[in-house]
């Protein structure tokens, strides 16, 4: 089938570099809406952290959650500023292929951090057995 140069898209030729630049754009969506999912995530567990009662007070009291919300909050702030950069350039019609793919690849990397990292951490003592007496003195014997 062939199409009339009327309907032709771009310039001839170059095809494929358009197509490379528009994967650039979207590497720039897919990053802001991992940053998205990833504020989400981070939201529910701050919630989670101030609701759940552990020896009396909220977990949100206890150091490690503490070091875990924040390391989650500087992350996103980072994986955000990633992408805003990204769009920056690319609204001020500079190179940034580079930079959406740091953004991409970062945001959804905290995202998923986010998304899976508080559930271990404040879930696994309601979740986890009580280990047997057997198992306390192998785990207590092993070297770390």
């Amino acid at each position: 089938m062939r199409v009339g140069d009327d309907a032709l898209l771009g310039t001839p030729g170059l095809g494929f570099r358009q197509f490379l630049e528009i994967l650039d754009g979207g590497r720039i969506s897919i990053g802001a809406m991992a940053v998205g999912l990833g504020q989400a995530a981070f939201e529910a567990a701050l919630r989670y952290s101030n609701e759940r009662q552990q020896f009396g007070q909220p977990i949100s009291n206890f150091q490690a959650v503490q070091f875990m919300l924040a390391d989650m909050a500087m992350k996103l702030d980072a994986a955000r500023l990633l992408v805003y950069q990204s769009a920056w350039l690319k609204d001020q019609k500079k190179p940034f292929t580079k930079e959406a793919a740091m953004a991409k690849l970062f945001a959804s990397e905290v995202a998923r951090i986010a998304a899976t990292k508080p559930s271990r951490c404040t879930a696994a003592s309601a979740t986890s057995p009580k280990p047997t007496s057997s198992a306390t003195t192998a785990t207590s014997a092993s070297p770390r």
